[in-house]
């Protein structure tokens, strides 16, 4: 199985329509937008970066959160190679 390029793309506008004035960022492999990542600010001084995999793309829970984007993105690769794994062996 080759290693997916994921490249990350700011996202403009939110699922709801808002502008988006925090760090936000879809997820591609290729052409296919495969999830999200982006910054949660739970209080003036707290910070999390939340990472997910579609649910369309998976058709399970796939997310968690993490104290850096370099960890989200580590952590977003690591479940969507699982997730690519078990498609490939018929267990997806």
């Amino acid at each position: 199985m080759s290693d997916p390029a994921l490249i990350l793309r700011r996202v403009q506008v939110s699922p709801t329509g808002r502008r988006v004035t925090t760090q936000d960022y879809d997820v591609f492999d290729g052409d296919r937008e495969v999830g999200r990542i982006y910054l949660v600010h739970f209080d003036d001084r707290t910070e999390t970066w939340f990472w997910g995999v579609s649910f369309r793309v998976t058709k399970r829970k796939s997310y968690g959160y993490a104290e850096s984007i370099e960890d989200a993105k580590a952590a977003f690769r690591a479940e969507y190679l699982t997730y690519r794994g078990t498609e490939r062996s018929g267990y997806g």
